[in-house]
């Protein structure tokens, strides 16, 4: 069997692979297979394309409107309000309510608008004058709803409600309410509207073409309304009011709450059907369309089972033609592969053995000489680096021993200030690159000092104004030395803000709280500490204990008290 296979596989092995590929494409779609596939997929596409653009029109279409409807309705109760105002501004509140009640002011509003169900006006003093326009409703029942529009209205602004139902009505309602504003700004009442919303529904679901259904819901996933659907086969939503968050556009609609821009394709029913839905803008409302799957492509199944059976001999033959180019293939590629992970594994002594003398063979030597290569470079590349650190290890001893010849009182401060920073960023849980550029900063923040004279740095009393301001100028002319260096420059900041002060009382730029990079909080309490507990020409050095319970007082005014923490708890744990 495995000569017959080798014999069979040779010409995969041997010829160059774009022959090889060549061969197996061409004997696939010789049989005409892939072209007649191709068009059917780029018809489907086609069609739901046209799905989605006819889906989101209607859903927005549908959704201007809701807003359209909405929109007049609130106008309605912006005008009512309105009118109470001048009322008020005339008779003052009771006037206006004899008026109203006289004139059946709320009544023949109600006529005039026969989607409000109840309206309702209440002063500040908590009197309401209210009426309805059916005997079936109680204006108790939407009281909560009224309260919280009355407490939005007083506080100036308007207040529309969840979706209500009610018992006995298959048709929801919604509360809004209005401030009543007097001329000097006063909110001295609230109007209060029942809307009901049977009205609105009829007129959206009414439009909808026979093969959609759509649905409204309401932001908790309730049902508000639903049409029909486009089969008898398809199973009814529910009636309105019905928890309907297990649908999946309405699960999308709850979770990001904005219209979604694209045809969405789910499993529902034992049905697939093609959805999307849009958002009103005056109610956090979904307007949703769907369509079963099988009646937007049902011209593509015809054709897809017209091609079953062919497709299954295309995809036979191009099996048997695909595992004949795998067998033929295997070996090498295994081979390239192993040797590729050598080189992964930084193992570059090995060499790469392929048998195949096609393009596998010439990937191989290719690998080789890239091997050798990479030997080459680097062992050229640890000599330069190791030459470069050694360069650069001596040229920051040198800054350092400049720093400490400067002032003698401070010979090793540098050192020190570094070690605690060391401590400190290990106790924040820096990484380790980021241990080592504090490592630097620290141990170079005081490099701006050899600028300052002599006399100034080396005085044993307190300096003067003149002086100090002078001396402020370290940190700066560090930043300055340092700056010039493109590989210090990431440990400037320890070097150039190490002065600046939690509060922002600090120098040079007077920097507060985490404006502060953290590589200077952390130099700024390491160089406090070791100031503290070595003897100066003007203090006796602290004890560490002292030392630490200084740092914690200012905590939060000089320093980061995260930072200072750390230190704390180091020293308490025995790691400093």
């Amino acid at each position: 069997m495995k000569p017959l296979m080798a014999s069979l596989t040779w010409p995969f092995r041997h010829l160059p692979i774009p022959w090889s590929l060549f061969l197996l494409i061409s004997t696939v779609l010789a049989i005409g297979f892939g072209l007649a596939f191709v068009n059917l997929q780029e018809s489907q596409g086609v069609l739901r394309t046209w799905e989605e653009e006819s889906q989101l029109h209607l859903v927005e279409r549908m959704a201007r409107e809701t807003d359209q409807i909405f929109d007049h309705y609130s106008q309605g109760v912006q005008n009512f309000s309105a009118a109470t105002a001048n009322a008020l501004q005339l008779t003052g509140i009771e006037g206006a309510f004899r008026f109203f009640l006289a004139q059946q002011t709320l009544q023949k509003t109600l006529r005039d608008n026969p989607q409000y169900a109840v309206i309702a006006i209440t002063d500040g003093l908590g009197r309401t004058l209210a009426d309805r326009s059916s005997s079936n409703l109680d204006p108790l029942q939407f009281d909560d709803y009224f309260a919280l529009g009355r407490k939005a209205g007083f506080q100036g602004q308007r207040y529309v409600s969840p979706l209500i139902l009610m018992e006995g009505f298959s048709f929801p309602f919604v509360v809004f309410s209005e401030p009543v504003t007097d001329a000097g700004g006063t909110h001295v009442a609230v109007v209060c509207v029942v809307i009901q919303l049977e009205a609105l529904v009829n007129q959206i679901v009414s439009t909808v073409p026979k093969w959609h259904r759509v649905f409204l819901c309401d932001d908790q996933g309730r049902l508000i309304a639903t049409t029909a659907g486009s089969e008898n086969s398809e199973p009814a939503l529910g009636q309105p009011g019905d928890d309907f968050t297990f649908h999946p556009l309405v699960q999308r609609f709850m979770q990001n709450g904005r219209r979604w821009n694209e045809l969405v394709a789910y499993d529902r029913a034992d049905l697939t059907y093609l959805g999307t839905f849009s958002v009103t803008r005056t109610l956090p409302w979904m307007v949703a369309s769907e369509v079963p799957e099988r009646i937007a492509f049902s011209a593509i199944s015809q054709m897809q089972r017209r091609l079953l059976a062919w497709f299954a001999f295309i995809v036979g033959l191009s099996l048997a033609l695909t595992l004949l180019l795998v067998f033929a293939f295997r070996k090498p590629l295994q081979q390239l592969v192993k040797g590729a992970n050598d080189l992964i594994h930084l193992d570059f002594q090995k060499q790469i053995e392929v048998d195949a003398s096609n393009e596998f063979g010439q990937l191989a030597q290719t690998f080789n000489q890239m091997r050798a290569s990479i030997l080459d470079y680097i062992e050229q590349i640890k000599k330069a680096a190791q030459k470069n650190k050694e360069t650069f290890i001596k040229a920051l001893q040198a800054l350092i021993q400049a720093i400490d010849a400067k002032d003698p009182y401070t010979k090793g401060h540098s050192q020190r200030v570094s070690k605690y920073s060391v401590i400190i960023a290990r106790e924040l849980g820096q990484s380790v690159e980021e241990l080592e550029k504090t490592e630097l900063s620290a141990l170079l923040h005081d490099v701006g000092k050899i600028g300052i004279e002599d006399k100034i740095l080396k005085k044993p009393a307190p300096l003067t104004n003149a002086e100090y301001t002078i001396m402020k100028k370290h940190p700066e002319k560090g930043m300055a030395i340092l700056g010039a260096i493109d590989e210090l420059r990431e440990i400037t900041d320890g070097v150039g803000l190490h002065h600046e002060n939690w509060d922002g009382k600090g120098y040079p730029n007077g920097l507060k709280g985490e404006e502060i990079p953290l590589q200077a909080r952390i130099v700024a309490v390491a160089d406090a500490f070791d100031a503290m507990t070595t003897n100066r020409p003007y203090q006796i050095a602290m004890s560490h204990d002292a030392a630490i319970s200084r740092l914690q007082d200012l905590a939060g005014l000089r320093f980061d008290p995260t930072v200072v923490q750390a230190l704390s708890n180091a020293y308490f744990a025995g790691r400093l």
